[in-house]
């Protein structure tokens, strides 16, 4: 029973020391200017500051995922991910800091479960990130398409994120991309785009209404 309270520990410890890793990260310059010059977001500097903010916070997310798929609901940070995986060395190495593995982004055709049930997942991981809210107190992820006014954004109403966190294991008809994390394994886990995308135990999906 100790060495189990001692495994627990160890893992909390590095957990935390993960968690810290990706909220000090500093994106590389040239990610920014990837964000700000793409051509379906079109974004002041701010603006791109507050996508790296939310882009941080699914990093966060997906750090916890503990092997289970989760869903990305948001157009912006999707973007901005993609961008970061372009930037190859830069993305492995905070990849084999951040999590220990390469965390993949792959298609939502390829996953076998409903896409609410990965986006309760990611709500109910950033529910637990009260500093990471976007307005009305929804939490950043989820907030930040509508808070940028992308046209071809995900919009979330509190109406739809009360009806995830009661009802999003049960299918339903939220769209989106999924991403799942690694399980420790060389090739680490596995992420979707398309009409949703997922990550190794974690996923990015999309939106509400």
């Amino acid at each position: 029973m100790f060495s189990l309270f001692r495994r627990l520990a160890r893992r909390r410890e590095e957990l935390d020391r993960r968690r810290l890793y990706i909220e000090g990260y500093s994106f590389p310059p040239a990610l920014r200017d990837r964000i700000a010059e793409h051509s379906d977001l079109e974004l002041t500097s701010s603006q791109v500051s507050l996508v790296l903010d939310g882009l941080r916070a699914w990093f966060v997310a997906c750090l916890y995922a503990d092997g289970k798929t989760l869903g990305m609901p948001s157009r912006a940070v999707d973007v901005a991910w993609h961008e970061f995986i372009l930037m190859t060395r830069e993305y492995q190495s905070f990849c084999d800091d951040a999590f220990g593995y390469y965390l993949h982004h792959t298609p939502e055709q390829t996953l076998d479960e409903p896409m609410p049930t990965a986006l309760r997942r990611t709500l109910l991981a950033t529910d637990r990130q009260p500093d990471l809210t976007g307005y009305a107190g929804t939490p950043l992820l989820f907030a930040l398409d509508s808070q940028l006014g992308l046209a071809d954004g995900q919009t979330w109403t509190p109406e739809d994120l009360d009806q995830l966190r009661e009802q999003g294991s049960d299918g339903g008809s939220f769209p989106g991309f999924l991403v799942g994390d690694g399980d420790g394994s060389s090739d680490g886990g596995g992420s979707s785009c398309g009409g949703g995308a997922s990550c190794g135990g974690s996923g990015c999906g999309g939106g509400g209404s």
